[in-house]
């Protein structure tokens, strides 16, 4: 999760020649302090598309134990949620996550660059961001929800802090380096599953393929009839013991996302899109087509092809060629809502969304508040009774509103509250929230 401020330089990559994009960076933001006329609309536009994406994904945390998040249809065999979940996992499921971890090391890039043109202490001013950040997952994962992603963010940003200066071909080989941790991890843990390798057995506790489902039963019934404290002590409990093991895993697989988005703005690729229709057509073109059919590939092939066969080396191909695609996927995905958001006819059917990107912080912590609560015992008591394809529906209500009620929040404010918030924060002053 990231701010979109952009530098000024923005501005200056804009006007040379595209007038109407200032308009669409002064004015469909709307007016606030100085720094809201540097505002890059297109990302704030794609950071709110992608939190429906976050928030589709999430259903199935939110109403089952983590433990579950990639084996649903043990609970839930009904054919129509079956088709439900092979649909978000080939066309959702890991491309948002890719997508909003590209977009924090972009974010990373636009605030060093946006600091040192004013001459800003940017170390301090990062790192107190960072540490709010911090602060804000520990909550949300220890109390909240488990599936908290926002900590391991905050730690990897932690490491891109250390790489602000380097240059742009140091970032992309490190970043070739570290993407290729996640397929060892993935083989490491297959290693030590089947082959029972000694040096690598503690990978083999990362591996959720065979849940217990006794155990998950358990918590099912648990967060069903929860009250607030119940419900609180089972979260952090799994928190504690299943989810904080993995974050400096989960950190590290970030890393590759955020090297990813300081070099594309390191290269001036976002401040010149205006210019590179034809460039974001071919790689829309052909990222999009490969990265979909890679993905429908795999969830085919684990979903009905291997499904009695879950300990062969098939599974572990499908599971590597996943890891490679998404980002694909999800590359098409950003390059076709650019070729959009240029577009003079449809950049008026995507602005809408870049108040929903504008304040991401909050409504993704609304989004686990919400139906953690609603699942819960709390008000429904329907945890682990409601299948992927209601889950659908309602992540898309829930979305819908969100959108609305973005919308009509920055008619009369400058800043989501947690924004708000974070923003005191890092920068040791309450910023004025109300709009004149």
């Amino acid at each position: 999760m990231t701010t979109s401020d952009g530098s000024a330089d923005v501005l200056g990559e804009v006007a040379k020649g595209r007038k109407e994009d200032i308009d669409a960076i002064t004015n469909a933001s709307g007016t606030g302090p100085v720094q809201e006329d540097e505002r890059i609309v297109f990302i704030d536009a794609l950071r709110g598309c992608a939190l429906f994406g976050v928030l589709a994904a999430n259903m199935r945390g939110f109403n089952l134990p983590l433990s579950l998040y990639d084996t649903s249809e043990k609970i839930f065999p009904a054919r129509h949620d079956v088709w439900m979940q092979a649909l978000l996992d080939a066309f959702v499921s890991g491309k948002a996550y890719t997508t909003f971890a590209f977009l924090f090391g972009l974010g990373f890039a636009i605030q060093m660059t946006r600091a040192q043109a004013r001459s800003v202490s940017f170390p301090w001013f990062y790192l107190r961001r960072l540490g709010a950040l911090a602060l804000f997952g520990l909550v949300h994962g220890a109390v909240i929800w488990s599936g908290d992603i926002l900590l391991p963010y905050a730690l990897g940003g932690f490491f891109l802090f250390w790489f602000r200066k380097a240059t742009p071909k140091a970032i992309l080989i490190l970043a070739i380096i570290l993407w290729a941790i996640s397929p060892l991890l993935v083989i490491g843990t297959w290693i030590a599953k089947h082959f029972h390798v000694a040096a690598l057995h503690w990978l083999a506790g990362f591996d959720t393929s065979t849940p217990d489902l006794a155990k998950t039963r358990q918590v099912i019934d648990t967060y069903a009839h929860a009250n607030l404290s119940s419900l609180v002590q089972e979260n952090g409990h799994i928190w504690l013991a299943w989810l904080a093991p993995l974050i400096p895993i989960m950190a590290i697989s970030s890393l590759p996302l955020f090297l990813a988005g300081l070099y594309v703005w390191r290269k001036g690729w976002v401040q010149a899109l205006p210019e590179r229709t034809a460039t974001l057509r071919r790689v829309c073109a052909w990222t999009l087509p490969l990265g979909l059919a890679a993905q429908i590939a795999c969830v085919v092939a684990n979903h009905w092809l291997m499904p009695q066969h879950a300990d062969s080396p098939w599974v572990l191909i499908s599971t590597l060629a996943n890891i490679a695609s998404a980002p694909l996927a999800s590359c098409g995905y950003a390059t076709g809502l650019a070729l959009l958001f240029y577009h003079p006819r449809w950049r008026s059917r995507v602005t809408w969304l870049a108040p929903m990107g504008r304040m991401a912080l909050t409504n993704y912590l609304t989004q686990s508040v919400f139906f953690v609560s609603l699942y819960s015992g709390l008000i429904t008591g329907l945890y682990g009774r409601v299948g992927p394809a209601w889950n659908m529906l309602a992540a898309v209500l829930f979305y819908v509103a969100q959108v609305r009620f973005s919308q009509w929040w920055f008619k009369h404010f400058r800043f989501g509250p947690v924004e708000w918030l974070w923003r005191g924060v890092t920068y040791l002053k309450w910023p004025v929230m109300r709009l004149a």
